[in-house]
């Protein structure tokens, strides 16, 4: 295989979009926005249904649209994921027979639920079976074959067409257990006994607390729930999809640490052999972990995850790797948080970019469950392709070749399994547990420093699939191993140990870089006695690895060297016919490192510009090595093609090296003197009101979202009023109100009556703009809303909500729009986390001539859209040696454009914002323009979280006060307490403080 470089590769590159089908669908919208997905770059979308969701689930109207999805997605070259009809955990009207089965253990004075059966007690529980409604149970294969026939081929059966044509896969969400509690079927009890000789009956206490046995019996435990739990499960619908021509994709649950592992899933690498489209998912804009626990005090690097999916794809020949990405990050989602994100993903072996999500709709609750809106509401959409087709060319080029790998790392999840607590689940105390899985981390991070390629090795998997080959290796699958690193191991399976006898005695090289384990199977061993004997054993840090691993440095395909930044540089790398491919990344977040790459067993080297798709050479010699040398800012990331020949490929353009670079001008210029207009219509979103119920007198002034809490709570159904003021020093140019289902209230404006008259919707299909100009006033100006309430209704069951039709009325912010400025005071109290924060007593005035750099303070706080700075530069004639370079300062926004006399130069989407717009300028006057596009997250919120802007943002919680997210601190009645905050809310606003500094205009020599 020759690496090719294509400019725009296809769709099967392109990653796909989780589609939140989540309102009332219709054929004529979900053409029109599966076209902006294709115009965006989007090769696939998963057809998710959601939150809102008001076309019935699977009625002829719902499977007509999914038709129409499937044959519009088709025509444009988009391929389509089905979900499975019920996820595991969310199925209505399931047989009692099939119901999910565990043991749960109830403290004294805690209640038994309906249903329970005790089966002992002791002096410190009483243990129960009980069975979960609408969880299927996932250790039942009959159970799963029922299901099948239910959820997969009675709801897609009229698509079965399309199947393995525009529809490319099913798509499965977290089949997940209980953690706090054990998993129980009659098959387990005969498994267990049939393996191990001993009834699990006689020790359910084991499973529980801790004593001289139980260790040994959570291990055999869990190693007959995975067994089970692959054949019921993960067998039967790997074997559906791959009869009918499609791929079983999705992700699970707790993958992250080893407690949320054996708890939700008992072991991730094993599952992942089954899925022929393996995934995971990240959550947030952080890439440390905090297993929900937002204080941060456990966070720890998010590498197990990616790292265990793309061990096993390696092994397994599985070229694509997914990765659902940012969902409940932020609406303040950058491109720039996007690439580092996706790129920390890709640099651990994942190629292929799942956005969560794309919204069907914003209406309502819509617009806050799970941001940020990866879609055409966002004012930066328009840029998107540029991001699309940058990681289209990463996965493209990822998807190339074979990984080279240097090392296995034996996974201890098995280990791990005697030491998992149900009832100690996700607390924060260290244990021997949370011991081991800090080394493991520390280790993969270390690894990861160390340049050194590593897979994991899961034992479950290598008992089927391992093997030492002629040469000494250990070889799983398609990859083979020199290396093997044993982290923190308690206890290893017999087919492991004569594994690695074998692998020593042919002289492969074993490291341990902890306690080495001294049990097999849970029985003493002197078998590894003597395998230690014949180990390396180091310390956990970069250094000690690099040394072990590679005992002369020149042993490498391809030395990195980084000075005193080497640690920050992170490689992967993949294997073609006389060619190496290097993807090369700086991990660290501020500072820029000078990078070489330096090879003997290559002649030439290639850059694989990912901006443009051009293969760049970078350097060719005859002699015996060749060398490079470049810089990367934070974030920033190189894909280098060493190749063995010296001659250049067709494809590819010379550049010169070794040129020195002069400066010979530089012109700056700020914001303060630069022109500047907005793109869109200026916005005031006004997010407190008061309401009556009926012709009761009004409230107090409090915020929209608790006027929907207090009726809900009350179950109450009438009429309701809500009054919006808003306080006016100057009369708009123009202005309209914004009103989510308008057609549904009686609106007055300073007491005249309007309504929706057909404008063009503003940012969503729901949001509905209605003309007010000529009814403002100075002053205090009113806006009262009346319509019939009802409550939304709960669903039966909670996964429900994601599919379920739910009646009820959304009380909702309503938004000013048009040319005004909206100005305010900054608080007193202390501002956070890039925000400016005002006071509530904010005003519509005119607007000035400049914003400057900080819209938030000029004029622009609640401003969603684009705004265009303007200057003039004068240029002399550019010799053929010279060139220009613009750069960007000080820019807070998802993306800048440069034009150069009205055509685009460039599109800065991430650092260092700088562009060569040489071939653009003119001699003589040109004009420069800067479109700085924001994101929705001024407009949206959320505006009131006394931490001011987070990467996280989870629904309701991150809007209302009544619940902090990091603490989980309730607040019944928050809304009539707000004089002083609280965890959760203060009556403050907090924007981000969008904007741009200025720009400097370089000219350079090459002389």
């Amino acid at each position: 295989m020759i690496f090719n470089p294509v400019r725009s590769p296809g769709p099967a590159y392109r990653g796909v979009n989780l589609w939140f089908l989540n309102d009332r669908l219709e054929d004529e919208e979900l053409t029109r926005q599966l076209q902006t997905l294709h115009e965006a770059g989007c090769g696939a979308v998963i057809a998710r249904t959601f939150d809102g969701l008001r076309t019935e689930y699977l009625s002829e109207d719902f499977l007509n649209r999914m038709r129409t999805i499937v044959e519009q997605a088709d025509e444009r070259s988009m391929k389509v994921y089905l979900q499975a009809g019920y996820m595991p955990g969310g199925i209505p009207e399931l047989k009692p027979e099939h119901r999910a089965c565990v043991i749960a253990a109830l403290e004294e004075g805690q209640e038994k639920e309906p249903g329970d059966q005790v089966l002992l007690k002791d002096d410190r529980f009483t243990y129960v079976k009980r069975y979960i409604p609408n969880y299927i149970n996932l250790l039942d294969q009959e159970a799963i074959a029922t299901y099948l026939r239910q959820c997969y081929d009675q709801p897609w059966e009229r698509m079965q067409d399309a199947f393995g044509q525009g529809i490319f896969s099913v798509w499965v969400d977290e089949p997940e257990f209980f953690p706090h509690h054990v998993p129980w079927s009659e098959q387990l009890l005969i498994r267990f006994e049939e393996k191990w000789g001993y009834r699990l009956q006689d020790r359910i206490a084991d499973l529980f607390h801790r004593s001289e046995s139980s260790y040994k019996v959570r291990y055999h435990y869990r190693r007959i729930q995975l067994s089970l739990f692959i054949e019921a499960y993960f067998e039967q619908v790997s074997k559906w999809c791959a009869e009918r021509g499609l791929q079983f994709s999705g992700h699970l649950m707790g993958e992250d640490r080893l407690d949320s592992q054996i708890g939700y899933t008992v072991a991730a690498m094993p599952l992942y052999s089954y899925m022929q489209l393996p995934g995971i998912d990240h959550l947030t804009g952080n890439l440390r972990w905090t297993a929900m626990d937002r204080s941060g005090e456990m966070s720890i690097p998010f590498i197990m995850t990616p790292k265990q999916c793309s061990s096993i794809a390696h092994q397994e020949g599985k070229k694509t790797v997914l990765a659902e990405l940012y969902g409940v990050s932020s609406q303040a989602l950058t491109f720039q948080d996007q690439k580092r994100i996706a790129e920390y993903m890709a640099i651990l072996g994942i190629n292929h970019r799942c956005l969560h999500g794309s919204f069907y709709s914003m209406r309502g609750r819509r617009k806050r469950i799970y941001v940020p809106h990866l879609s055409e509401q966002q004012p930066w959409w328009e840029q998107y392709g540029y991001v699309s087709d940058y990681f289209a060319r990463l996965s493209y080029a990822l998807h190339q070749g074979t990984f080279a790998a240097d090392a296995l790392v034996i996974h201890p999840i098995e280990s791990a399994y005697g030491s998992y607590d149900p009832l100690d689940f996700m607390k924060r105390q260290a244990t021997d547990l949370s011991v081991m899985n800090d080394q493991l981390t520390q280790l993969s991070m270390n690894l990861m420093a160390a340049q050194i390629g590593f897979d994991y090795g899961d034992e479950h998997v290598m008992e089927r699939k391992a093997a030492v080959d002629s040469e000494g290796s250990i070889r799983i699958g398609e990859m083979s191993y020199r290396t093997v690193i044993l982290p923190m191991l308690t206890t290893i399976r017999e087919s492991t140990l004569r594994l690695l006898e074998r692998f020593v005695e042919l002289g492969g090289v074993l490291i341990a870089t902890s306690s080495f384990p001294t049990l097999v199977d849970c029985e003493e061993s002197e078998s590894l006695l003597r395998l230690k004997e014949k180990a390396i054993l180091i310390d956990n840090s970069t250094q000690a690895l690099r040394k072990a691993v590679y005992p002369q440095a020149q042993e490498r395909a391809v030395q990195v060297l980084a000075g005193e930044e080497i640690d920050s540089i992170w490689v992967y790398e993949r294997v073609l016919d006389d060619q190496r491919l290097v993807y090369v990344l700086n991990t660290n977040d501020s500072r820029r490192a000078d990078v070489e790459l330096r090879s003997s067993r290559y002649r030439s080297a290639h850059q694989y510009d990912l901006e443009s798709g051009l293969l760049v050479t970078l350097a060719s010699n005859e002699s015996e090595s060749v060398s490079i040398e470049f810089s990367l800012e934070p974030w920033q990331s190189k894909v280098i093609v060493f190749e063995q020949r010296t001659a250049l490929p067709d494809h590819s353009a010379k550049i010169s090296s070794g040129s020195s670079v002069n400066l010979i001008d530089t012109v700056s210029v700020s914001a303060e003197q630069m022109a500047m207009r907005r793109a869109d219509p200026n916005a005031m979103t006004l997010d407190y009101c008061q309401y009556r119920k009926g012709d009761e007198p009004y409230s107090v002034t409090v915020p929209v979202i608790a006027v929907q809490e207090i009726l809900t709570e009350e179950d109450y159904e009438g009429p309701v009023t809500l009054r919006y003021d808003f306080q006016a020093e100057a009369l708009p140019s123009s202005m309209a109100v914004v009103v989510e289902e308008a057609e549904d209230y009686d609106i007055l404006v300073n007491g005249t009556r309007v309504r929706y008259d057909g404008l063009p919707y503003y940012m969503d299909r729901s949001f509905l703009p209605i003309e007010i100009t000529s009814l403002i006033v100075t002053g205090v100006n009113r806006i009262e809303m009346t319509r019939r309430f009802s409550p939304l209704r709960k669903t039966n069951f909670f996964h429900a909500n994601r599919f379920q039709n739910i009646p009820g009325v959304e009380l909702e912010s309503i938004y000013l729009i048009g040319d005004f400025a909206v100005y305010g005071n900054l608080s007193e109290r202390v501002a956070r986390n890039r925000c400016e924060r005002l006071t509530p007593r904010l005003t519509v005035g005119s607007e000035r001539a400049s914003a400057g750099e900080n819209w938030p303070s000029g004029g622009y706080p609640f401003y969603s859209g684009t705004m265009v700075y303007v200057t003039e530069a004068i240029f002399e004639v550019v010799a053929p040696d010279e060139r220009i370079e613009i750069s960007l300062s000080g820019l807070e926004a998802c993306v800048a454009v440069v034009k150069i006399n009205g055509q685009e130069a460039s599109k800065l989407a991430w650092k260092p914002f700088k562009a060569d717009i040489t071939e653009w300028v003119t001699e003589g006057s040109n004009c420069i323009e800067i479109h700085v596009t924001n994101t929705l997250r001024n407009l949206l919120g959320p505006h009131h979280q006394p931490k001011g802007e987070t990467d996280y943002c989870y629904g309701q919680d991150s809007y209302s006060g009544r619940r902090s997210p990091e603490t989980g601190t309730s607040y019944p009645n928050w809304h009539a307490n707000r004089d002083e905050d609280t965890l959760a809310w203060t009556d403050d606003y907090f924007f981000l403080a969008y904007g741009l500094a200025g720009i400097q205009i370089n000219r350079y020599s090459n002389k």
